[in-house]
């Protein structure tokens, strides 16, 4: 996959980041939203090579839950229910959501150095929004073994590590998820990843 963060140098050819597969505790991982974190942390060696650790904030839109894993399985839910409502009023009912709610918030991710604050930006909306942004997160938490009772605390911490077993990369993340309490019933989801990419050619 080309960049997420930067466009594309014009005069170098097109990146391609992230791994096609991740094996964790020697399971098979293919999904594409957890394959998410592979793809970042490439893309932040190419391009901001002195970066150990980021910061990722957007408004978290409900609870983590397991099902986040397999979104699939809730599309369909979603499908099978309007399978039996008349479609303009299914329309009708989406637009007025939308028009309410607006369209998703931006996912805004700080990268630093040893503390020092290299650069900040948003995703763009078609890389990642807030809508996403919780079927990326949950991987990590699944990934780190913690209990799906404990993932909507507001102190979250955890260890994680992921194997590229194509390319060799071997990759380690020490999270800490924070539920940051905006206003009545609206969070932010923050994430603070520390992380490291390892091949066997650099131990």
């Amino acid at each position: 996959m080309s960049r997420m963060l930067t466009p594309e140098p014009e005069d170098d050819p097109k990146a391609d980041f992230g791994a096609k597969l991740l094996v964790v505790e020697g399971r098979p991982v293919r999904n594409s939203a957890a394959k998410f974190w592979s793809h970042l942390i490439d893309e932040l060696a190419e391009d901001w090579p002195d970066c150990d650790r980021v910061v990722l904030c957007a408004p978290l839109t409900g609870l983590l839950d397991p099902e986040m894993l397999c979104p699939a399985n809730s599309l369909q839910d979603s499908l099978d229910r309007m399978a039996h409502e008349e479609p303009h009023a299914a329309i009708q009912e989406a637009l007025a959501e939308l028009v309410l709610l607006g369209p998703p918030g931006a996912v805004r991710i700080t990268m630093l150095s040893r503390e020092t604050e290299l650069e900040s930006r948003e995703f763009p909306s078609e890389c990642l929004d807030a809508e996403i942004f919780p079927l990326v997160a949950v991987w990590l938490l699944e990934w780190a073994a913690i209990p799906a009772p404990r993932w909507n605390t507001d102190f979250l911490e955890g260890t994680a590590c992921a194997l590229d077993p194509l390319r060799g990369f071997t990759y380690r993340f020490d999270f800490l998820f924070r539920r940051i309490h905006v206003s009545e019933g609206l969070y932010n989801l923050q994430i603070t990843l520390d992380f490291a990419r390892r091949n066997p050619g650099n131990g």
